[in-house]
């Protein structure tokens, strides 16, 4: 019974520990939104680890005279960026969030 209820404890720790860690990690990254020029697009596939194919995507955009390498988590938003040249991103350290196309007049 002892032996149970500190296993229940740390493990309630751990899980608390962790979610402090994603807290701190939001705060110190806040999402930061741009207008930008897409310069690149790129995406890799390889076979994950349990046989399912796993994709990794990448854009570099242009956003206010710097370049940033921004890694796109959902491989179908990047199979929507395709046909973008220019839009507003929503990114939070190297990770992109959303992208709005801009409206041309």
């Amino acid at each position: 019974m002892n032996q149970t209820l500190l296993n229940g404890l740390l493990l309630l720790l751990i899980i608390g520990v962790i979610i402090l860690l994603i807290f701190y990690w939001i705060r110190k990254n806040p999402a930061h939104c741009c207008d930008c020029k897409i310069l690149e697009k790129k995406s890799e596939k390889f076979a994950g680890m349990n046989g399912t194919m796993v994709h990794i995507c990448y854009i570099s955009i242009l956003c206010n005279d710097k370049i940033i390498e921004l890694r796109v988590l959902d491989h179908h938003s990047f199979n929507a960026l395709q046909e973008q040249e220019t839009g507003r991103v929503k990114y939070r350290g190297s990770f992109m969030i959303s992208f709005k196309k801009s409206i041309s007049p």
